[in-house]
């Protein structure tokens, strides 16, 4: 929570700890205790370079926000952390005007360059002429788009579709 003045802006959780890839959203209220209307422009300060941030009310991007006197409004950041990140603490500021609310995410292992390819059952039993059926979840965890060429190995007999 950050307070000087009448205006407050808050967020229960205030630092976050989370894997490379992953997205967050943190959810800000504007809380206005002064006796005027309270407008300023909104924006986030130091979200290092090649991370993604919007900030949202009402399910549009704003800029700036008005606040009645005695009310209160919800911002909504979300914030990616991309796959190509070093293990750390990462610090950026909300400011709404003149006021201010320090963010940390804690990255909390070193990014990954790579690709997982992974299935839940990767055996079945069955007898002979059985059809199975499987299921594989192909994640890029790289920085960049990748393209795949899938093939499989099997005995003799066996037919792969």
């Amino acid at each position: 929570m950050a307070a000087t003045g009448n205006v407050i802006l808050y967020t229960p959780c205030t630092r976050i700890s989370v894997p490379p890839g992953e997205s967050i959203d943190f959810n800000i209220d504007v809380i206005n205790n002064s006796a005027d209307l309270f407008t300023a422009d909104v924006s986030a300060e130091g979200v290092p370079r090649g991370w993604n941030y919007m900030i949202k009310s009402g399910g549009w991007n704003v800029g700036q926000i008005s606040v009645l006197a005695g009310d209160k409004k919800s911002l909504s950041l979300h914030v990616e952390v991309p796959y190509q990140v070093n293990k750390g603490n990462y610090r950026f500021i909300i400011h709404a005007g003149e006021y201010s609310l320090p963010i940390i995410i804690n990255v909390s292992e070193q990014g990954t360059f790579k690709t997982d390819f992974s299935s839940r059952q990767s055996n079945m039993e069955g007898h002979s002429g059985s059809t199975f059926t499987y299921t594989a979840e192909l994640k890029n965890q790289t920085t960049e788009k990748q393209l795949y060429a899938l093939s499989a190995q099997t005995q003799r007999g066996w037919n792969v579709t």
